[in-house]
């Protein structure tokens, strides 16, 4: 089990198709702060290596831990190993493949990577609600992993090239209606469900029924913590609360996927993403301050 964090409380301080196009009507995409392109993620600096889990380390050691830089060196790291297995690959070779990657990654400790959160003030309870959705992936011809057969859960980290724009769709009857749409290069954390895999201590079924399981595509689930602050704190530090993901990689490490969802006449959004994936074991998430450092709440998993 990995030690928890030194936890200080702040108690007081085009569509379907279009038979009719339109002119696209380009909105303007505002960057993500700090967050280098695509180009920069597939290049990784030769001087970067991440800044591995430390219990007596504060937070603010790990924002250095970019989820495109960690990801571009762990696939570089991977990549490294020869011999990658392919259709006409024998076991033996699949194999000795399989133990010189592991070989090669062993030195890898647990990865902290600062992300986003959901919040939401109480202010009679004097208490953020901290929430982290916890999604299904829904790219149909990934097999190798296998997100259905595994359960995996995905954790959204950052957006990098993100696009959007407008257009107007029209269906087989001459209906017409504006649709959004959204492109972007998704990093994310995945992970099978489980108590040896996540902290179920605070997992939450997004799903309002109890009596019924959603089939994969559609399930989610929330992490839910809290973070307690008098309404004068909160106000000033609400943009600097964020939460801290600590992370153990496991085969294989790193792979990539494509999701798109298309719009209908009730949801007109049509949204396309590159996944970019560290695969593992999410060891703990902390809600954290990261202009002071200052740890508010925390869960590990329990296995």
């Amino acid at each position: 089990m990995i030690p928890m964090l030194a936890l200080v409380m702040a108690f007081n301080s085009t569509a379907q198709t279009s038979a009719r196009k339109s002119d696209p009507k380009p909105s303007t995409v505002k960057p993500i702060e700090a967050t280098p392109t695509l180009a920069d993620a597939k290049t990784p600096s030769p001087n970067f290596s991440p800044v591995y889990f430390n219990p007596n380390e504060s937070p603010l050691a790990y924002l250095a831990n970019d989820p495109l830089k960690v990801y571009a060196w762990i696939e570089a790291r991977t990549e490294s190993v020869p011999g990658k297995p392919d259709q006409y690959s024998t076991t033996e070779e699949r194999q000795k493949y399989e133990v010189a990657l592991a070989e090669r990654m062993k030195e890898v400790q647990p990865i902290p990577i600062v992300g986003p959160c959901q919040k939401k003030y109480d202010p009679d309870q004097q208490s953020f609600e901290i929430k982290v959705l916890l999604s299904s992936i829904k790219d149909y011809s990934l097999k190798s992993p296998n997100p259905e057969a595994l359960n995996l859960r995905r954790l959204t980290l950052t957006q990098a090239n993100v696009q959007r724009d407008t257009y107007t769709a029209q269906n087989a009857y001459g209906a017409t209606t504006e649709v959004s749409r959204t492109k972007s290069d998704d990093y994310v954390l995945v992970f099978p469900a489980g108590a040896s895999n996540e902290p179920t201590s605070v997992l939450v079924s997004g799903n309002a029924s109890t009596s019924v399981r959603l089939p994969y595509r559609y399930s989610f689930n929330f992490l839910t913590l809290s973070a307690k602050l008098p309404p004068a704190e909160a106000r000033e530090n609400d943009k600097q609360i964020v939460c801290m993901y600590i992370f153990s990689l496991e085969p294989p490490y790193a792979f990539k996927f494509r999701e798109r969802e298309m719009p209908t006449r009730d949801l007109p959004y049509e949204r396309s993403s590159n996944g970019f994936a560290l695969f593992g074991r999410l060891d703990q998430v902390a809600v954290i301050n990261k202009a002071s450092g200052q740890v508010y709440d925390q869960a590990a998993r329990s296995k």
